[in-house]
């Protein structure tokens, strides 16, 4: 059984129950919630990775991010999102983004599960609905961005992280392979 808490603006909606114990029943719905809210959470669930993947599969093929090395050879789908002390520049996700919008197929939706969860009011994510911000726009502003396309670009700010853990992944191999 579960319990919907639509939030604020009904951006999003609070799913209240345990991901082990579901059914397809459940799964239905949870999917119709996705579809109203945009985005939708779970608090406090203690999945294995298998599970996890589990769980994902019920909402579509699994995307592999091209950015990031998997969590292991077993879960190459599962992508660590991690903040280290020598990265320089903003992290993944500290900027406002929309996930893999740059890849020829981008997924429709991303899943993120957190094992280390910052106390209240510190490394808030915040998410905001592309659906509603164009639905408030008056039909004056509209009408102007009807014939524009969009490019999307991995080449942003965002890109130092991939570049620095690249240079330090080069660096290590040269070691290894100097030291042999």
């Amino acid at each position: 059984m579960i319990k919907i808490i639509p939030q604020k603006n009904n951006l999003a909606a609070e799913i209240l129950c345990n991901l082990k114990k579901i059914n397809s029943e459940d799964i239905q719905k949870i999917k119709s919630l996705l579809l109203k809210y945009g985005m939708i959470y779970f608090r406090n669930q203690k999945l294995t990775s298998n599970e996890y993947l589990s769980f994902s599969k019920n909402f579509g093929k699994i995307a592999f991010y091209p950015r990031l090395k998997g969590l292991s050879k077993k879960f190459p789908e599962i992508t660590v999102v991690q903040r280290k002390k020598n990265d320089k520049g903003p992290s993944f996700g500290e900027q406002f983004h929309t996930d893999s919008s740059y890849t020829k197929n981008p997924p429709r939706f991303t899943m993120l599960f957190s094992k280390i969860v910052p106390k209240k009011g510190l490394a808030n994510t915040e998410f905001a609905s592309q659906y509603l911000a164009y639905q408030d726009l008056p039909i004056k502003i509209k009408k102007q961005i009807k014939p524009l396309k969009g490019i999307f670009s991995f080449n942003g700010p965002i890109a130092i992280t991939t570049i620095e853990r690249t240079k330090i992944k080069r660096e290590t191999k040269k070691r290894i392979n100097i030291s042999t």
